[in-house]
Parts: structure tokens; sequence; C-alpha cells
């Protein structure tokens, strides 16, 4: 690696990815609209006005398949290796299966269908015209075409944030449209773009947090979606895609932008023919890759991140002349070579570092003053073509072009950056996980170990993680006439109950595999034959006194007394009864390798079994990046009494540390749920020794033992008593079963699919490939080994009181009948009937309706043409009257006293109480509020499917809708 330290910040060496970019073979004959990676391959979708759409294998350069429209093609997306959808300028939305060789028409738009995107959560294909329509179809169904949204201007770009359920339109009215993709019903912002040029292209980021918009006078736009006023302070905008030559600046569109999904960093292509990746997080550009023959029409990397497909293509920004031949181009990222310079070579070459910052935050075109400095380095000629400087964004801009399109950099860079020198993949293995000891020795120094030459025999007990090894003595250092005179010695291990978990690494190929360890020993000198000497000694006294003695007395009666049975004797196991599980554990020999030994096959097939094989892309983690390291390095509290977060419902760590030992083991058990028992006592914090029956009696008051997990009981974590039924009949199952499905827990209670899953997942965790749950934590085998009789006493707890389980549930069982209200309100077989339908559909409609709203719309009813039963009421008397039977005031505004459904009105209640004393609720205040009351957490669904009725979401907070006029 090679590196210049140099006093004006830190310079890169950026390589372009590939001396020869792969062009593939038998390219479109006519403009190339888009291309598209799938993401389970290395598959290439491309369209063209050439009125193609093909597919290509990039790893072989051969083209797999190929299906035609009938006029030129504006877009195309690949989402999985069956699925490929492609639009024309005719608006035409067309389906294909590659896999079948079916291909299908979807609809259209009333004009061309300039942009389509895919997203895979809901399976749903978004399509954006020149006719002003958003469209959302799903290919599952007979009539595809779901919805059609009506926007106020040509739709040029739309993009979908899968992590954020986040659709995003660019328009030619240079606005931006952003729709929730779970409720397309109406946009959740509508916004000016931030670039007073019109929009050529739109990306999200990868994390779903907001977007990337370019422009066609060369400018990007980094956004949130977030309307906080700390986090729209995040974005900003800068300038690229330009050149200047002889005082003359000349700026072009930027046609394309395209996220690596694994690194974060974007790459962007323009007018101009030249390609630049960026990193957006930390402002920076962080190199040029190629100046192509002509634009850069369209760009896309593969799932890995580590290929990049460039469209080189006219775009016809000059109008109708000759231009060189459309080109795709394959770079392989891997081959990129950008690291620091730290020495210096043997030509000196001036480098220019140019000082200017011009950020567009503010949209401003302020003149600003240029300060260049002129630093001697040395380095090669050929060298100096390919050095960029790592720069902030806020002043990239091509000041002067070169023969390949790249300026000469500008901003001075941070000599404090902390460099990434290598990314390593990081897989754990679990094959040794239960065979992996960790030995300490802790009276002997690590210059000074022991002589396993020695060694005579090695032996283990598994279950209680016991190690003996005997070793020989020095025939120098023996002493035949000792009394207590052996030939050996023996090391013996003792548990440690370690704070850390540890693992063992084992570095191969560039990628680290970590192996749990099953436990930590520390290997000490045991002396028995000291305690066995003894015991002789005093056995040989007491025998000799006991027959020097004459028993003269009578015999009398032995005394006869009767001792009451402690706490501890009930909860733990009889001395006597450990002893005898630990004697019944039969000693295993086992062979000790030396490291000079010979390495064979066995060896190495053991070796290898620290290497993992199963290899998955993306791991379910239990918490968050920010949950982990919060609990790494846990906020210290000033007070005991801190106060609880409401989403969660947890206590932080250092806090429960502050607390009595039996509050301890509660509060970790109201956290977690599900704990086994070495954990509890691992998590404990005390100054004073407590036994493990203490700890065992204080857990039988509070949580139930469930094969091998402490699972704490159910009316400590809800005061619902149909939830707490619900969920003492969850834990009946799994005393029962190892897996469970949600199916068996609503068919036996009135809890929805939501309200069951949110009682899963405190407990257990789900296998995806069966849709079964699973109780959380491995069993604790070492707590059922050594008391069995807690065990048996759990195991006869569900069976006494499984009638009583089933008993209860049943008596919450009423059915949670939701009402249905015809759509037609001339359904009503009355006058009176027909009213109260009307209403209840305007309410449906509107969440939030005024009297003049209402009154509107029964005059409009009354003259409408369909004959209706409306005109025989008198209004002013039975308007009121209904109202108040149906609705409530709220803040001069009316909303529905009921959903009519039972499951959710419990939530909808707390909530519109909330609303009654203010306008804005945040979400924090809503479940806090909803916990309290109810007991249990309010689902997710029936959360969005309340607020979406009568509020509208603000900065951070719900605000009460405004009633229609």
């Amino acid at each position: 690696m090679n590196s210049i330290d140099l006093s004006f910040g830190n310079i890169l060496l950026a390589k372009e990815m590939s001396s020869e970019p792969l062009e593939l073979m038998l390219p479109p004959t006519d403009a190339i609209s888009s291309v598209n990676f799938c993401p389970s391959s290395n598959n290439l979708l491309v369209t063209s006005w050439d009125k193609s759409v093909r597919c290509y294998d990039v790893n072989t350069n051969t083209i797999k398949w190929q299906y035609n429209h009938i006029v030129p093609v504006l877009d195309g997306c690949f989402p999985e290796k069956t699925k490929a959808f492609s639009s024309d300028i005719h608006g035409l939305i067309k389906y294909y299966d590659p896999v079948a060789g079916v291909e299908r028409d979807l609809g259209s738009h009333e004009g061309g269908a300039k942009s389509i995107v895919y997203n895979t959560s809901t399976q749903q294909l978004f399509s954006g015209g020149w006719d002003s329509k958003l469209k959302v179809w799903d290919t599952r169904s007979k009539e595809p075409e779901i919805s059609c949204s009506d926007l106020e201007s040509k739709i040029f770009t739309i993009d979908c944030a899968v992590a954020s359920h986040t659709l995003v339109i660019g328009t030619a009215d240079k606005h931006v449209t952003i729709y929730d993709i779970r409720v397309m019903d109406t946009p959740v912002q509508k916004r000016e773009s931030s670039i007073k040029y019109q929009t050529r292209c739109i990306r999200t980021y990868i994390d779903g947090k907001g977007y990337a918009l370019a422009s066609v006078e060369g400018r990007i736009a980094m956004e949130y979606f977030d309307t906080a006023p700390e986090v729209q302070a995040k974005k900003y905008a800068f300038k690229c895609h330009r050149a200047t030559e002889n005082n003359v600046e000349t700026v072009y569109p930027v046609n394309s932008i395209a996220f690596n999904p694994v690194y974060g960093t974007f790459a962007t292509g323009g007018c101009d023919g030249n390609v630049y990746f960026w990193d957006g997080q930390n402002r920076k550009k962080l190199y040029f890759l190629k100046h192509y023959p002509t634009s850069v029409s369209s760009m896309s990397f593969n799932s890995d991140g580590n290929i990049l497909a460039v469209a080189s293509s006219y775009t016809f920004e000059e109008g109708e002349k000759d231009h060189p031949p459309d080109q795709i181009y394959i770079h392989n990222i891997n081959e990129i070579y950008l690291n620091r310079i730290a020495t210096m070579t043997t030509k000196q070459v001036d480098v220019e570092i140019n000082d200017n910052m011009d950020v567009d935050s503010q949209k401003s075109n302020k003149t600003t003053t240029t300060t260049t400095t002129t630093t001697k380095t040395t380095l090669d000629d050929d060298f100096v073509n390919n050095i960029l400087l790592d720069d902030p964004l806020e002043g990239l801009e091509n000041k002067k072009s070169n023969g390949n399109g790249v300026g000469s950099g500008g901003g001075g860079g941070d000599d404090d950056d902390d460099v990434l020198l290598q990314e390593i993949p990081v897989f754990l293995s679990q094959t040794l996980s239960n065979n992996l000891y960790l030995f300490q020795y802790p009276l002997r120094q690590p210059w000074r170990p022991y002589d396993m030459s020695k060694l005579e025999e090695f032996r283990i007990k598994p279950k209680q993680q016991k190690i003996e090894m005997d070793l020989s003595l020095d025939e120098d250092t023996f002493n035949p006439d000792s009394p207590l005179a052996n030939n050996k010695f023996t090391l013996s291990s003792s548990t440690v109950l370690h704070r850390t978990n540890y693992c063992a690494g084992l570095m191969k190929y560039g990628e680290l595999h970590l192996t749990p360890l099953q436990s930590v020993v520390q290997i000490r000198p045991q002396f028995d034959f000291y305690n066995q000497k003894a015991a002789e000694d005093k056995d040989k006294k007491k025998k000799d006194k006991d027959e020097e003695e004459e028993e003269q007395e009578q015999e009398k009666p032995a005394p006869v007394s009767f001792r009451k049975q402690n706490g501890r004797f009930n909860s733990n196991q009889p001395p006597n009864f450990i002893k005898m599980f630990e004697d019944n554990e039969q000693w295993i020999k086992v062979n000790y390798v030396h490291d000079k030994d010979e390495y064979n096959d066995s060896l190495f097939q053991t070796y290898q079994k620290l290497i993992n094989t199963e290899k998955h892309d993306r791991i379910d983690f239990e918490m968050t990046e920010a949950e982990y390291f919060d609990m790494l390095c846990p906020k210290v509290s000033e007070e005991p009494g801190a106060k609880t977060n409401h989403l969660l419902d947890t206590v932080p760590l250092d806090t429960i540390h502050q607390m009595t030992w039996k509050d301890q083991i509660k509060n970790i058990l109201i956290n977690a749920q599900v704990v086994t028992f070495s954990k509890i006592v691992h998590l404990l914090r005390t100054k004073e020794y407590i036994e493990d029956y203490q700890i065992i009696e204080e857990l039988e008051n509070i949580a139930i033992l469930i094969r091998g997990r402490w699972v704490v009981k159910s009316e400590l974590v809800s005061k619902d008593g149909s939830i707490i039924a619900a969920r003492d009949y969850l834990l009946l199952l799994f005393s029962k079963s190892e897996i469970v499905s949600r199916k068996e827990l609503c068919d036996e209670t009135n809890l929805t699919p939501e309200e069951a899953r949110e009682l899963f997942v405190k407990v257990s965790d789900i296998n995806h490939k069966d849709r079964a749950w699973y109780l959380k934590k491995e069993p604790d085998e070492d707590f059922v080994s050594r008391y069995p009789l807690v065990v048996n006493k759990f195991e006869r707890y569900f069976s006494d009181r499984e009638q009583l389980i089933k008993k209860k549930v049943k008596d919450y069982k009423t059915p949670a009948t939701k009402i249905v209200y015809p759509e037609n309100y001339r359904a009503g077989k009355n006058a009176k009937e027909q009213l109260h339908y009307l209403l209840h559909n305007l309410f449906n409609k509107y969440g939030v309706c005024s009297m003049q709203l209402i009154k509107q719309h029964l005059v409009q009813e009354l003259e409408s043409k369909e004959a209706n039963l409306l005109g025989n009421l008198n209004l002013d008397k039975e308007l009121p009257t209904e109202l108040s039977n149906i609705a409530l005031v709220l803040h001069n505004s009316y909303v529905l006293k009921s959903s009519g459904d039972p499951n959710i009105d419990k939530y909808r209640n707390v909530v519109i109480d909330l609303f009654k004393n203010k306008l804005g609720l945040k979400k924090e205040e809503i479940q806090g509020a909803v916990k309290s009351v109810v007991g249990s957490e309010i689902p997710r669904n029936i959360f969005s499917v309340i607020l979406s009725e009568f509020t509208t979401k603000g900065k951070n907070i719900y605000i009460l809708k405004v009633a229609k006029k």
C-alpha cells in the first residue's frame, strides 16, 4: 500500500475499475433507455428504442432471452428471475415470465409510461406516465390494475424505498410526491423540488430514509423523508457534471443515479459521458470512473455491489446528429484500487488544491472567491491523471477539464478521517460450539507452562464441565520415603462464571469464522491425597478409641427430633442427591494432541469444522445496531428510578443493577420475557452472595419453567384479562409442543392475527420455512440436569391448570363481530335506515366530518336522479338525532363513536379521549396512554387504521384532521 501524508490533506489513488471494461455482445440497435440487474443473478435487463427488451448474462456475455414491443420501450425492471416488466411510449405495461416464456399485457396509460418500479414486499408494480397518472398493478390478479391516482403533471421518474415502504415520484412541474405504499389513497408528502430546474432522475437511499434527485442543470440534491427540522438540516445539494473551458462553463444533465446496495455510495452518469462515484453521507467525491464515447443514459449495480453496468447511449440533448454507437459497459468493482498514498515516488509534478466551498443547501448562486495552493509532490507523470482529492462534496465541480473530462478537484480534506483499510466477512460456526473449552492456568506463568509430555491421562465429565489431567512427577523431585508418596499429581478444573462471551476465531481465505466456546475453565493442582490421608488418620484414631472404651451404661433410646423443612430444602436438591448425580456421571478418557504431533486427516477434519459452510446473505438479528450499542455501553442513569421506555416497556440494565436482587430478577424477566437460569445469574449484580436455591425460590413466584427456559408470568406483563388468558394459553401450547402456529392460538382465542403475532414475538422466534414459532433461547440443559425436582414441579404446573386456562380463554372468546354497512345507502329498507347508512359511508370516507359537509351530501342525494327515501324525512329533526346516536363531537367536528370492530374500539376510544384535550399528539404519547389504559401495546396495523381515520401526519406529530367544508 503506497501513501503520501501531505500537509494540505489526504490524496487518494483511483485507478479505473478495469483497463478494459467488458462490452456486451449484440447491443441494441437504437437508444438504450434503461438497464437493470436481477437481484438474484448477474442477468441484466436492457430496454431500448429499437422496441426490444433483452436479458444479458454478463458472466458469459450472451443474450439469454428477448421479447419485443411494437413501439420504443421507455423503462424496465427485473425484480425476480420469473418476472420482468417493461413499459413503452404508447403507455403499454408488459409482464414476461422468462422461465415459462409467457408474455402478458397488464394494461396501459393514456400516454407514454415513462417509469416503472416493483416493490418486493407487497409484490406490486408501480408505473408513472406522461398522462400524469400513477398506477398500481398486481400481476397475481386477473384484473391487475389495483388503483390509479391523478397527479398534477407528467411523471418523469419514480422509485421505491423498500426499507421505509415509501414511493417517490418526480413530475414535470418540479414537484416531488411521496406515498406510503401501504396506504395509497393519498400522498403523505408533497414538496417542491429543492432544485429549480427540471427533474431527470430520483433514486432512494439504501436505508430508505431519503432520496437523491438529479436535474438537467448538473446538480444533485440529497433529501430526507423525515420533516423534523433537525433532519431537514442535513439535506444539501451540489454541482456535478460540468466543465469550464476558456472561462465558459458547460452544464450537462444528470441522467442516472445508481446506489451501491452494499456500501451505500452512489454513482452518477451524465450527458458529458462521465461517471463519478460519491459518498453522500460524508459529502465526499470518491473517484472518476471513465469517460465514455457519448452520454450515459442509465446505470445499474448488481445485488452484490461488485458489478456496475453503464449504458453509453446518446440522449439527443443536442438534437439529431451523428453519434458513436450505443453500447453497454460492464465494470468489475472489485478491481478498483483505491488506497491512501504514504510514500513518495521519484518524479515531481504540481498538484493544485482548490479550497473553494460551494454548497447549494440554500439554493444560492453567490460568487465565491477561490484560493489556490500549489504543493510540490513526487509522483509519476502517468500517475497524476488518476489522482483525485478526498474532498467534501461542497466544492466538487470541474473547474478545469482535462482530456478525460476530469476536473482538478476542490476543497481541503480532513486529516483526522478514519481510513477503511479492509472489510472482512464474519461467519458464525456452531459445529464445535459444544466442544470448545478455554483453559486458564491462574497459578502458572505463561513462560513456565506444564510439561504436557508427562501427561498420563486426560479425562472429562462433559455435563459437569469437569476436567482432570494426571501428570507424572520428575524423578529428581519424587520422594518415595514420604508418607504421602505419589509418583504423579493431578490438575483439576473449576468453571469460571465469565461475564463475557468468548469465541475461537479462524481467519481463512480473507474470512473470519467464529465458534462460541462451551465454557471457560481454570486448571489448578488438586491435593485430594492430603484430604484422603487426613480422613484415614481420623478414622483410625476413632476406631482405636472405640475399641478401648467399654460400654458400661445401659442402652438408652435414641432421641427423636422433627425438623421443619425450610425453603432451601423445598427449592433446591438435597446435597446427597447432587453428590449422587455428580458421582453417576462417568469420566470419559480423551486423547491429548500435542502441537508437535503429526497432522493427520482426522485432525484436519476437526479443524475444518471451525469453518462455517452455511453462509447466509442476510441475518435477522434480534436487535438493531443502536440497541446493540446501547447494550454494550449502557447510559448511566443519575436516578435509580429512571423512566422506562413506553415503546419497549423495558428498564435499562444500569437501572436494574441499582435495585435489590429480587427486583433485579423480576425486571430482567419482564424485559426479556424468556430467560435461561444461567443468563439470570450472569446478569445479577449483588454485593452479597446469593445461593441458587434463593434465586429459584424467587423465580417460582414470578415465572414458569417451560422446556428449560424461565418465562415471566402473564399478569406481570399485561393488565388486560383477555391478553393474560391468551398468553397463558400460548404458554400451555409451548409446554406441549416445541413449535406452535399462529392459527392454533387464533382459533381458540378472539385475537386477530396481528394481536397474536404481538404475543408470539415476545416469547418466541419464527421458522420462516414452515411459518411456525418456537420458544426463544436454547434450553438450559445444565439447569434441567441439576434440578430435576424443579422441572417436575413445573411439568405438573400446566397439567393441573390446563382446564382452568382453557375455561378463561373460552370465557373471553366472545365473537368480535364487525358491523359492515352496504356501500349503497339505498339498500336501506326505510328512510331512517338509508340516512343511517349514508352517514356511516360519509364517515368511513372522510373520517372527520363537519355539519356543512354532511348537509351538502344530503342535498346532492336529494337532488339526485336516482330514487331514494331521504325526501320523506324531516332532516332538520332527524339528522341531529341520528348524529347523536352514531357520532360524537370532537373540536367542532364529528367522528364515529365506534368503528364497528370491538378489537379496534378498545384502542380507538383511548385515542379519541386524548384528542379531546389536544389537537396534536406524538406517537409516544398515544402508545404510552394505550399501554396504561388497555394494559397492552397497540398493534401496528390497528394503530395505522385508527390514526389514518381522523389524523394527518405532521412533523413528528399526529394532528386531528380539519373537516372538509
